[in-house]
Order: C-alpha cells, then sequence, then structure tokens
C-alpha cells in the first residue's frame, strides 16, 4: 500500500490485525500493530479492539487486559474481545468477573459474547 502512495486508514489495520489473529500470526500482528502507533491510530477504538483480539486469540490475554485497561473509549467488541480472550486461555473466573463488570457498566451482550460467557461457565461447571 504504502509503496503505491497509498495510506492506510483507521480500516486498514483492523482488517490486517484480525487476519494476523485468525491465522495465527502473533509476530506479525505486533509489526502491524506498530505500525498502526507509527501512522497516528494508538487511540483509535477499531485498531485497540483488533489488538485485543490479536493478543487473546494468541495466548496474551494479560498484554489484552493491559491495552483495555488503558483505552479511554471501549465499545461491546472491546468487552467481547477480552472476554472471548479469557474463555479461551482458560481463564474462565475472569471471563465471567469482566462480563458482570460490562453489565454493571450498561453494556449489554450480543451471541458473541453469551458464547464465550457460557464457554466459560461450562469450564467452571456453573451452567
Amino acid at each position: 500500500m504504502v509503496v503505491e502512495c497509498v495510506e492506510p486508514d483507521g480500516y486498514t489495520f483492523p482488517l490486517i490485525l484480525s487476519a494476523c489473529a485468525k491465522d495465527g500470526r502473533f509476530s506479525t500482528g505486533i509489526q502491524v500493530m506498530g505500525l498502526a502507533l507509527k501512522w497516528g491510530f494508538g487511540d483509535d477504538v477499531f485498531v485497540l479492539n483488533s489488538v485485543i483480539h490479536l493478543y487473546g486469540e494468541c495466548g496474551e490475554v494479560d498484554k489484552a487486559r493491559k491495552v483495555f485497561d488503558k483505552m479511554s473509549e471501549r465499545n461491546l467488541v472491546s468487552w467481547t474481545s477480552l472476554i472471548c480472550g479469557y474463555a479461551k486461555s482458560e481463564k474462565a473466573e475472569e471471563a465471567v468477573a469482566l462480563f458482570f463488570k460490562m453489565i454493571e457498566e450498561g453494556v449489554m451482550p450480543n451471541y458473541v459474547t453469551m458464547v464465550c460467557v457460557i464457554s466459560a461457565c461450562a469450564e467452571l461447571g456453573d451452567l
């Protein structure tokens, strides 16, 4: 893109980061995250959501939590990405606790959130 003089935008980085997460290409994702920061997308909620998703999918859920905690703006995807990251990393108690915190904050879950929370509850034997 840059070679062709096309600048990346707020859609470019989340798409690339999501692809890295899907393929388990953690180191490539970290490089892309560095470029996103360099291009001024360090506060973009969509980019940060994708970073949380990358960390969660690649087993770095503690780093995902650090990104989440530093976000000035969060949306349903922010919460769900971290909840799912916890569930996938076998940190079911954290997933469920974060789910209840999300509800307390007034953010309503979607079906993806519920699938991850139910998975965490199943791991805990709390169904």
